[in-house]
């Protein structure tokens, strides 16, 4: 398994108020319990989300962020998936 590192822009405040969010925070949660995501959260100015998945390849990666509520209802409009070296 090798790990990414996901990141997209964020409005902090788009998430909150949508109808997908309750669906959007399941996902994650599903993934989290199955080990495929490490951690998800933004940044302290709520600029961006970073995400780190554990998953076979990239595309799994990208799989899971498409088929987010957030992605397919256009709260979500562009993202970045890098393979991720953990140090310590």
């Amino acid at each position: 398994m090798l790990q990414y590192l996901c990141t997209s822009p964020t409005f902090l405040w788009r998430f909150s108020l949508t109808p997908y969010r309750q669906a959007h925070l399941e996902g994650l949660n599903q993934q989290k319990e199955r080990g495929i995501l490490v951690t998800i959260g933004p940044t302290a100015d709520l600029s961006q989300v970073f995400a780190i998945y554990q998953a076979a390849s990239e595309s799994e990666v990208r799989e899971l962020i498409e088929a987010d509520p957030y992605w397919q209802n256009g709260i979500w409009t562009e993202y970045q998936v890098k393979e991720w070296i953990q140090a310590i």
